[in-house]
């Protein structure tokens, strides 16, 4: 069940062919050490580049040599500067000097050229590696897609004069652990067929690809016949008998040391048979999960696809199949991510970082320190400037604000005083209808007495008639 790190094998497999162009790599790599062993030549190289290779902005990398995916990224970068190197052995003396003194010479133009055939018979193979070193998506289902891509582009790669050389060195060392699937761990496999846009078709449209429709079958049935056997075993694990009789010898385990009647302890035969014909049932059944999966049609693919979000919808439908599933897909093909976790590569101090002296040591050390307290002033004074900004943009809103705030004081004492001139107005009326009102009684009260007085005269006079 052990799973190989592919990225060690693929590191393995490339540094066989970066050995064939040994001569042309060691010259770069001793051309960008040096340019990087001083902060002056480096910037240097970088007032040549602006004016060589203008728009180039990335910076010359020293490369690991067991590490072939740094040399790898080494070389892609530095054969983007060639015109820079160029410039660079015109202008500076001791460039040369010194690279004819290791026993190399100056990058020529054939170099570069196979430098440049290199890195672009390298890249898919470092999109490999980036794509099964990665930790947060499943990485099993699509590695033997990318295993027999690699198989492929070294076939075609040995018809190509420039990188023949290489691509048969690879393919030793790739056939040694990629040759037959009898060296692979099948569980690669059984992740691929696992994931439901591929299934069995996919498998063997790629066997084709490898071994021909002769051989097909066989390299099918040698698959397939190891997959339903570890289907068994997860069967016989989860299966809901096993884990009955696994509760049943829990309790009896349970019972030990207590005195038990021989006779209620013995089975009865009859109901002992019954519960075997049941474990078989539910065998059958569970082995018809994976016959079901199969016969389904297959995933469209897309970029929405995901294999975790289909099992996890489908785990009803499939629940031992998916259990399986599930620990295929949390396999990494590769062990990269987690060893540069613990990696401690980049704090090792060599040669180059240890011989220093003191006077240029301290050098650095105050370049350094000035840079920073440049930085901290710089940081500082945007930090005043925004204050000043913030302040000045608060003093306006200030008088903004007090300027709404007087108008609309103003407006309220206008109102104000256009309502109580109002209020005087008002005053001035209910005062003349109150006197009016008085008046108005006192000639009304008056005439009363008035009409009272006639009415006695005319009593009187109506009663002096009567009488005579």
């Amino acid at each position: 069940m052990h799973i190989r790190c592919v990225g060690h094998i693929l590191n393995l497999v490339v540094q066989d062919g970066i050995k064939k162009v040994d001569k042309a790599v060691e010259i770069v790599r001793w051309a960008v050490k040096w340019i990087r062993q001083s902060p002056s030549r480096i910037h240097k190289f970088t007032e040549f580049a602006k004016v060589a290779n203008p728009g180039i902005t990335k910076h010359l990398k020293r490369d690991v040599p067991t590490r072939w995916n740094s040399t790898y990224h080494m070389l892609e970068i530095a054969q983007a500067y060639e015109k820079t190197f160029d410039r660079y052995d015109l202008e500076e003396f001791d460039f040369r000097y010194e690279i004819e003194k290791a026993g190399l010479s100056i990058p020529s133009s054939s170099d570069w050229e196979r430098v440049r055939n290199v890195c672009h018979f390298l890249k898919p193979f470092n999109d490999v590696t980036l794509r099964i070193s990665g930790t947060l998506y499943v990485t099993s289902n699509t590695c033997i897609e990318d295993i027999y891509s690699i198989r492929t582009l070294l076939d075609d790669a040995i018809s190509d004069s420039s990188v023949c050389d290489i691509a048969l060195a690879m393919k030793l060392k790739f056939h040694k652990y990629f040759g037959d699937i009898e060296k692979m761990n099948l569980l690669l496999y059984f992740a691929l067929i696992l994931d439901s846009r591929n299934k069995v078709k996919y498998l063997v449209i790629l066997l084709e690809d490898r071994y021909g429709e002769i051989g097909v079958e066989a390299k099918k049935k040698y698959i397939m016949d190891f997959m339903y056997e570890l289907y068994n075993d997860y069967i016989r694990i989860h299966s809901p008998s096993s884990t009955s009789s696994t509760a049943e010898s829990t309790t009896s385990s349970s019972k030990l040391g207590k005195r038990q009647n021989p006779d209620f302890m013995a089975p009865n035969p009859p109901l002992r048979n019954k519960l075997r014909e049941k474990m078989k049932t539910n065998i059958v059944e569970s082995i018809g999960e994976l016959k079901k999966y199969l016969q389904e049609s297959d995933e469209n693919d897309s970029e929405m696809f995901s294999i975790l979000d289909w099992w996890k919808v489908n785990s009803p439908r499939f629940p031992i199949l998916s259990l399986m599933a599930r620990d295929v897909f949390a396999i990494p093909v590769s062990t990269v991510a987690s060893e540069s976790v613990f990696n401690t590569s980049r704090r090792v101090l060599d040669p180059s970082k240890t011989s220093l002296k003191t006077s240029f040591s301290s050098k650095i050390f105050d370049y350094e320190n000035q840079k920073l307290r440049d930085v901290a002033k710089e940081r500082y004074e945007l930090f005043v400037e925004q204050v000043n900004k913030t302040k000045e943009s608060h003093d306006l809103k200030v008088d903004g604000l007090k300027s709404l705030l007087s108008k609309d004081v103003n407006k309220m004492e206008e109102n104000y005083n256009l309502f109580h001139g109002k209020l005087d107005v008002i005053a001035g009326v209910i005062t003349r209808l109150v006197d009016f009102n008085t008046e108005y009684t006192k000639q009304f009260d008056a005439k009363l007495e008035k009409d009272a007085h006639m009415f006695e005269k005319m009593e009187e006079f109506m009663y002096g008639i009567k009488e005579s």
